[in-house]
């Protein structure tokens, strides 16, 4: 279904994470704030990214600032009026080649 769904006036920190045929990769909803950094989304479903206000009871939806994410296949990013995109900036994943951390991922 999904990656990650973060809702609920929640706040998230989510860094060097890898997002593989989701339905939906990352969604942001019901006043969240969410800062992620370097992730490598492919191959989502539906969308890659989803930022929205699903319950009344929040007057914002979900809010994203995110840097050095990779998207492959479905590039879908989504924001309705009451969310906030504030960054995106998306880098290849070969420019992810020289972190440890992609460096260290399995090989399929």
């Amino acid at each position: 279904d999904k990656g990650l769904s973060v809702g609920e006036w929640s706040q998230a920190i989510i860094g060097q994470s890898v997002f593989k045929n989701n339905y939906i990769a990352l969604e942001v909803k019901d006043q969240s704030v969410v800062t992620a950094n370097e992730l490598i989304i492919e191959n989502s479903q539906y969308k890659a990214i989803n930022l929205y206000l699903k319950n009344k009871r929040y007057s914002k939806g979900g809010v994203l600032s995110a840097h050095k994410i990779a998207i492959s296949g479905n590039k879908k990013v989504t924001v309705d009026k009451a969310s906030v995109l504030k960054k995106l900036s998306e880098v290849r994943v070969t420019e992810l080649n020289d972190t440890a951390w992609f460096k260290a991922l399995p090989n399929e």
